[in-house]
């Protein structure tokens, strides 16, 4: 189980990183915000590569699929308890409470061959920071990958994501 609530803890995070409330919001945090909602709009498949959780390196993938998401835990698929509205809603009351929150537009790329625009991102709250690197496919306006680091006390961890769109369904037999 704690594989799959860590695939939603930096899920959330990631997230997190890329959302504030609308007044606040820079031009780079609104690009940002607008890809991780679109995200969750569209049927995705994100891989994630994690250290720093434990000893081991970690590896979880989750689905979201018609406002259903649902995570891979011990080789399992496992539906989330949490709506796709109730993660954007939790991301956006963690950032609306943030020490600090700024967004930047580095330096476009090529991801897999396809054009993308570079965000970074860095959130300061009570319990740590975030620092986020997400590149956004220009013709699509979705997340490719990203790239997070956080520090909790003296704990830091980096995950890596990399997202798919084409052909992904809800796992079979979860319910």
């Amino acid at each position: 189980m704690s594989r799959f609530v860590t695939a939603f803890y930096f899920a959330s995070a990631l997230f997190s990183a890329a959302t504030a409330s609308a007044q606040t919001l820079s031009p780079e945090c609104q690009a940002m915000m607008d890809a991780g909602v679109k995200q969750f709009s569209v049927p995705s498949h994100a891989f994630m590569t994690s250290t720093g959780i434990s000893s081991a390196l970690s590896q979880s993938e989750m689905i979201s699929v018609n406002g259903v998401t649902y995570a891979m835990a011990n080789g399992q698929w496992m539906k989330s308890p949490v709506s796709v509205e109730q993660l954007i809603q939790q991301s956006r009351a963690q950032v609306a409470g943030a020490k600090a929150h700024t967004c930047q537009h580095m330096p476009d790329e090529v991801v897999d061959g396809v054009a993308a625009s570079v965000y970074t991102s860095h959130t300061e709250t009570a319990t740590g920071a975030t620092d986020s690197r997400v590149w956004v496919a220009k013709a699509t306006g979705l997340p490719l990958k990203s790239e997070i680091d956080m520090t909790m006390g003296a704990r830091k961890s980096h995950t890596s994501v990399r997202y798919e769109y084409a052909n992904v369904t809800a796992p079979p037999g979860v319910k």
